[in-house]
């Protein structure tokens, strides 16, 4: 395993257990003050903004984060380029937006108030520009940069939501406008500390790039906004047949699950750059396997737990007006150890320069989703939508097995069981850890 990228792993999930401390002290006390309408229509608009956000960035983000990682290009024409990107792709999020917000939010964001809706396209162009910041930094394995960034989002969040309601009538404005006010702010910082490393950005331009970052990126970003729809196309479907309060509930239920997923997440997200940079497009690289093995154990252990003490835990956090949103919770829980093993073997493929297969399988498993949520919605209510998207996660990761055995030319009994020498390597770190060996 590599010692390098293991250091970089435990200082970044140390900074974003203590960011998602924060973050879900901050969920649970909007989730009280606006209550399970409030919360779906919060989710909605989330929904509205995730949508544009992926289809307006192109896959330039996860570009920059292989030419950051590989080196493919010098740092400061990477930079140049990221520049132009991020103002491209608020300009694209500004004609999208305006087109839903004109002519297709009664269908997209059903329910849900226009003023929301243009608060969600400030809060757009804010995530864009945190996006690619924190991409660039990833790739320039600017770790401690990025972990900042996510305290300093995480951790201004919730006083702007209180200043900003004290300010605006509806709170619902005040959660919108801190989030983006937040992700603004932690953006400037990355964008700084970019600019520190790479010198100035050259905004000459180099025959080629962007057609490269396109052709590199598109596949990668209809992986991730696939991803995204299996996460939250339930969420869509419950606010167009059932209530804003059903909506709140099932958006509770994912948003915890999502917390359970944020260790794999860093993971995945550290993984993609550190694969890319070792420039291997057929050979094994060790620490995926590595935590593969680990994610799927420990969080097998962790969502059985939180299974068990679903009940007390969101009556404890959201009051009793949230109790139907355990079920859905529970059912979640299945799925996301597979949804978790699927991002870190894509994350591998993605670094290896070969984004189709999670695409295609992101495909087929939304079909299984939209399918499944047509079948039983109408029987189980958002229970069947929960049902539905865990299925997805568990075929997700099973289609994707056979694609990254493939490209990383490791063994199926390597990737479940490993082999003496991962073995021999774990004991011994294990006995330097309590100081038992010279």
């Amino acid at each position: 395993m590599d010692f390098q990228f293991a250091r970089r792993l435990a200082a970044t999930l140390g900074t974003n257990v203590l960011a998602f401390l924060i973050t879900f002290v901050a969920s649970v006390v909007i989730a009280r003050s606006v209550g399970p309408e409030g919360r779906g229509v919060i989710a909605l608009v989330g929904l509205f903004v995730l949508v544009v956000v992926s289809l307006s960035n192109l896959g330039l983000g996860y570009a920059a984060i292989y030419f950051f990682g590989s080196g493919s290009y010098p740092r400061n024409v990477v930079f140049g380029y990221v520049l132009k990107h991020i103002a491209f792709s608020c300009l694209l999020a500004w004609v999208m937006g305006g087109v839903v917000l004109q002519w297709l939010g009664p269908y997209v964001t059903p329910n849900v108030a226009r003023e929301f809706l243009w608060l969600g396209m400030f809060v757009i162009n804010a995530q864009l520009i945190y996006n690619f910041m924190s991409s660039s930094a990833l790739g320039c394995h600017r770790i401690a940069a990025y972990n900042l960034a996510s305290l300093i989002r995480a951790g201004v969040y919730l006083p702007l939501f209180f200043a900003l309601a004290l300010v605006l009538r509806s709170k619902i404005q005040a959660a919108l406008l801190g989030d983006g006010l937040a992700q603004l702010g932690a953006g400037g910082f990355l964008l700084r500390d970019l600019a520190r490393q790479s010198g100035a950005p050259s905004l000459a331009r180099v025959r080629g790039y962007t057609r490269s970052a396109i052709v590199f990126g598109l596949p990668a970003v209809l992986s991730g906004i696939l991803l995204l729809l299996q996460n939250r196309i339930g969420l869509w479907l419950t606010s167009r047949y059932l209530t804003l309060s059903d909506v709140g509930y099932l958006s509770v239920g994912l948003g915890l699950v999502e917390r359970v997923l944020m260790v794999p997440a860093t993971a995945s997200n550290l993984l993609f750059p550190h694969v890319a940079a070792q420039n291997v497009l057929t050979s094994r690289a060790p620490q995926t396997v590595w935590l593969v093995r680990a994610v799927a154990g420990g969080l097998a252990g962790l969502c059985l737990g939180l299974g068990l003490l679903a009940g007390p835990l969101i009556r404890t956090l959201f009051g009793s007006q949230f109790e139907p949103a355990v079920r859905p919770f529970q059912i979640l829980l299945v799925g996301a150890v597979f949804l978790a093993l699927f991002q870190l073997m894509n994350s591998d493929l993605q670094g290896r320069r070969q984004s189709k297969p999670g695409a295609v399988v992101m495909m087929i498993a939304l079909g299984v989703n939209c399918w499944l949520s047509w079948l039983l919605l109408g029987r189980y209510g958002m229970n069947g939508v929960a049902i539905a998207s865990s299925a997805s996660f568990i075929v997700s990761a099973l289609l994707l097995v056979p694609a990254y055995l493939a490209a990383s030319q490791t063994s199926l009994h390597s990737l479940v069981i490993g082999d003496g020498k991962e073995t021999r390597l774990v004991r011994r770190l294990w006995r330097k850890a309590l100081g038992r060996t010279g």
